[in-house]
């Protein structure tokens, strides 16, 4: 189950680029020069954020958050956390973030 977890979301993840610009290929053409000029930095801007959020994710919340949750008990309860618990913890804190670091465009 894993595997193919990991598998969605990866593909998710390297798909939606593609998807998208194939959404946008196909709208381009019924928008006006004004709309256009419009969208394309708006696009551009908004996959600049979700990357940086995901950077932001990996480097600064992630080891944060482990290190909160590994300590905060220590000495009552002792850890225990299968690969399934760590990766959906890991994944909701990924797409969070590159999602609330897209507030700015909204």
């Amino acid at each position: 189950v894993s595997t193919v977890k990991i598998s969605f979301y990866t593909g998710l993840l390297f798909g939606s680029p593609f998807a998208i610009g194939q959404l946008i290929l196909f709208l381009l053409p019924g928008l006006t020069k004004k709309e256009t000029k419009i969208i394309l930095p708006l696009l551009l801007s908004s996959l600049c954020l979700f990357v940086l959020g995901l950077v932001f994710s990996y480097y600064a919340l992630i080891p944060a958050a482990l290190n909160f949750f590994l300590s905060y008990s220590d000495e009552v309860i002792e850890p225990l956390w299968s690969f399934d618990q760590y990766f959906e913890f890991i994944l909701v804190l990924f797409y969070s973030t590159g999602l609330a670091f897209q507030i700015p465009i909204i």
